[in-house]
């Protein structure tokens, strides 16, 4: 019997020669290009990238370690310290670089790939199923764009990677009795490091304490035991924390503050998936699209029920169930979904979409990215921003040449309703301008540098919280400093 295109696929890609290479030198290609290309002229340095540059630069001033990571915009729990400390080196050898984020993403993500690669190349069903889940994660748009803008979420997904490769791994010995410890270990060190940058990997780790107590049972425990011990681990910073500031971090989170959310319907919720998935032009297509995905995978699981098993129908079982569980759990929760929250669900549907069969992966794959590659979609990428990271710098150092008195810091802006500035102050830092915190050194300077950063800012008119602590309304306007046409930095002083 003739076979048919997808025989002839399926044996072409076990045959172990120089196509594997030349195949994942291209995927690489466009994974990197995606993210790299015009990046200079087109980094958009805001908020949360200067706030992480503003606390390596004051930690490495004061000479005292981390003891807290991030802000978590869901509870008054900030994440472990583990983010900072691994911009810290690259932050000190690249002398505070505005691409400390980039520089550090690309060489943490850059080993995990080549380590996994390493490992899977003679265990060609899992590296097949890594090599479609990178080639998903170069196209899909929510990753490129939190890989140029890069922060604490941006490190999630290959820490997802390892975590679901070494669980496969630990199903692949056969019984419970073979579970072996060093698989347990870096499933953990996966999960538990991925949910230390970023708390948003919590309705994943509930979907895998299921699966676990489905697949387990009396051994769950053994994974119980090394997830608690790598995540205390990385929570040893914050338990400082909370012992010299007599809990501060838990009282918060037991009298019930939180941050305010976004709306949290779970019809609100599957729309927001839906939307951050896809980056549709419409929702018509989107829907539309989502439903041909959907058949795709009931076809693979038919395929599964009609036909022989293959090794990667393992990956599609562990992941299908994943990318199930961890929705539901998502939709329970109530916790709106903001763009940063994606990365643990959508990395493990696309290892399940990587682990369809090869007749149902090729148009998989080219529905993905006939959708994520349309030039509306590409096109955003290489948006110039109205500031420029080189024109950030420049005005840097043309207000820092002119001041040298203390000096406090905010901005105002029609982009964002931000008003602390750690962006600019950071900027002027760097410049070599004696910045303090108008939120915990105030008193300390009699200047304010109003950043009008695509923002009008008029004097005796304007108001927020900075201005009201810096007393504004007994300062006088010395001068504008003029960067750009979009960025005005104004000079008060009482």
């Amino acid at each position: 019997m003739r076979n048919t295109w997808h025989q002839r696929l399926s044996t072409w890609a076990q045959k172990p020669d120089l196509k594997w290479y030349f195949l994942l030198g291209f995927v690489l290609a466009v994974f990197i290009g995606l993210r790299l290309y015009r990046l200079p002229s087109t980094l958009f340095f805001f908020n949360d990238m200067g706030r992480d540059l503003l606390v390596v630069w004051q930690s490495w001033e004061a000479k005292k370690p981390f003891l807290l990571g991030p802000q978590n915009s869901a509870l008054p729990f900030n994440q472990p310290a583990l983010y900072f400390y691994a911009l810290y080196p690259v932050f000190l050898l690249s002398k505070m670089s505005l691409y400390t984020h980039t520089i550090t993403f690309w060489l943490f993500t850059g080993l995990i790939v080549l380590g996994l690669s390493k490992w899977l190349w003679s265990w060609r069903p899992a590296f097949g199923v890594l090599l479609g889940t990178i080639v998903l994660i170069a196209l899909q748009p929510e990753y490129v764009i939190q890989n140029r803008f890069i922060w604490n979420p941006s490190f999630v997904a290959p820490l997802v990677l390892v975590a679901f490769f070494a669980y496969w791994k630990t199903r692949s010995l056969g019984s419970s009795s073979k579970l072996n410890w060093k698989w347990l270990w870096l499933w953990a060190f996966g999960l538990a490091t991925a949910l230390a940058f970023s708390y948003s990997v919590a309705p994943l780790v509930v979907a895998f304490v299921g699966m676990i107590l489905w697949q387990w049972r009396w051994h769950a425990w053994k994974f119980a035991v090394a997830m608690t011990s790598v995540s205390i681990f990385w929570q040893l910073p914050t338990l400082a924390f909370e012992l010299r500031y007599h809990w501060q971090l838990t009282r918060a989170v037991l009298s019930g503050e939180r941050p305010a959310q976004v709306a949290v319907s779970a019809v609100d919720k599957l729309i927001a998936i839906r939307d951050f998935f896809w980056h549709a032009a419409t929702p018509t297509l989107a829907t539309v699209a989502t439903i041909l995905v959907v058949s795709l995978v009931v076809a693979n699981i038919w395929l599964i029920l009609k036909t022989k098993r293959q090794a990667r129908d393992e990956a599609f079982i562990l992941a299908g169930v994943l990318s199930v569980l961890t929705p539901i759990v998502t939709l329970i929760i109530p916790v709106g979904i903001q763009s940063h929250y994606i990365f643990g669900l959508f990395t493990v549907f696309l290892i399940t979409l990587a682990s369809l069969r090869l007749r149902l992966l090729v148009p998989a794959v080219l529905l993905l990215s006939a959708i994520w590659m349309q030039p509306g979609v590409v096109n955003k990428y290489w948006l110039t921003p109205w500031r420029t990271v080189a024109d950030l710098s420049a005005c840097g150092e043309l207000v820092c040449s002119q001041i040298k008195e203390p000096v406090f810091v905010s901005t105002q802006s029609s982009f964002h309703p931000f008003h602390n500035g750690p962006e600019w102050r950071f900027i002027f830092a760097k410049s070599g301008c004696q910045v303090k915190a108008i939120e915990t050194e105030n008193g300390q300077a009699q200047t304010m540098l109003v950043v009008a950063d695509k923002g009008e800012y008029h004097h005796g008119k304007t108001t927020y919280n900075e201005l009201s602590l810096f007393e504004a309304e007994i300062a006088s306007e010395k001068e504008i400093i003029s960067c750009s046409d979009s960025v005005r930095v104004h000079r008060l002083e009482k």
